[in-house]
């Protein structure tokens, strides 16, 4: 086996390792939808798959060095530069992701929030949801229907609520 893709099995393992802590944690799985995890993944596999077969074949190296010519990158910074990339898209579509899942849980629109976290550059979309959401609600205790949290009377009922933070 070629030291290059030995060297690159280790990253990229910890890196699914990491996605799936992240994945794994209960608060966060339940808000992030399974659609965006999956499409999340899907570019890291890419990109993992991309560097591990780049490094195994002289031929596609070969390749990539008369496609880089004059791009500054080297051929051997080209399987690193993959998984960055790779990585970096599945964090993207998981925040927006979150975005969209947590804009749901909150009672906003959530497609129109997981785009304006998507096309407003530089991550300004992401600042302005998380700056303008809304509280999480609760259920009225005496009613059942939804209220902001930390209420200590129903609007809608009267009924006193149990749960005040």
């Amino acid at each position: 086996m070629n030291p290059t893709a030995i060297v690159l099995t280790v990253p990229s393992l910890i890196g699914l390792a990491i996605i799936g802590l992240v994945c794994l944690k209960t608060d966060i799985r339940r808000v992030v939808p399974r659609l965006a995890i999956v499409l999340a993944a899907l570019p890291f596999l890419a990109a993992l798959i991309w560097a591990l077969a780049s490094s195994l074949s002289p031929e596609l190296e070969a390749g990539a060095a008369d496609a880089l010519m004059g791009s500054g990158l080297s051929v051997h910074a080209m399987p690193w530069f993959g998984l960055a990339l790779g990585s970096f898209t599945a964090a993207f579509i998981l925040s927006v992701g979150y975005v969209y899942g947590d804009a749901k849980r909150r009672g906003m629109p959530p497609f129109l929030w997981a785009l304006v976290a998507f096309m407003v550059p530089n991550l300004v979309g992401f600042l302005l949801y998380f700056l303008l959401r809304k509280p999480l609600s609760q259920a009225c205790a005496g009613c059942g229907r939804s209220i902001p949290s930390g209420l200590a009377f129903c609007p809608h009922c009267g009924h006193p609520q149990d749960k005040v933070p």
